[in-house]
């Protein structure tokens, strides 16, 4: 559950120019750290590496996540779609064979979103400045109640 929300990293916008969709600035490789809050209060550092691959004008983007903490790694795939200020798509946590769908409104270099599957939901705040993001994601009554990351995108 918690690989699946971290994976929203997939929906981070860029700032864009007006011709181009929001995720036209994600395409290469991001990498950072954050951190993990558990139900318990425990706290986990966490570090992520990122593929992106923005298609059509920068309203479609394809992405692969990997993450690990000092107690978990999980891979996140997700092909999501920009139209009219919407962002829809799906997404699969690889390594535990959890899957869903994602819905939510993308302007001015921030995406706000669910994700969503039968057994899992997450709202997540995603900002992008240039080659910097900040990721905000809370699960409640999931075992991790919060995950905040910061990435940076190296080429």
């Amino acid at each position: 559950r918690t690989a699946a929300a971290f994976g929203l990293v997939a929906v981070a916008a860029s700032a864009s120019a007006a011709q181009q969709g929001p995720f036209t600035g994600l395409t290469g490789s991001w990498s950072g750290s954050g951190t993990l809050v558990f139900a318990s209060g425990a706290r986990e550092a966490l570090r992520c590496r990122a593929q992106y691959m923005a298609r059509e004008g920068g309203d479609t983007v394809r992405h692969n996540l990997l993450c690990a903490s000092s107690g978990d790694r999980f891979e996140f795939d997700a092909e999501l779609q920009h139209s009219g200020g919407e962002v829809t798509g799906i997404w699969a946590e690889t390594t535990r064979n959890v899957s869903g769908n994602v819905n939510g409104r993308a302007a001015g270099g921030r995406i706000d979103a669910t994700l969503s599957s039968p057994v899992f939901a997450a709202g997540v705040a995603v900002i992008t400045r240039g080659n910097q993001q900040s990721v905000l994601i809370q699960a409640p009554g999931s075992r991790v109640q919060e995950v905040k990351v910061e990435l940076r995108k190296s080429r």
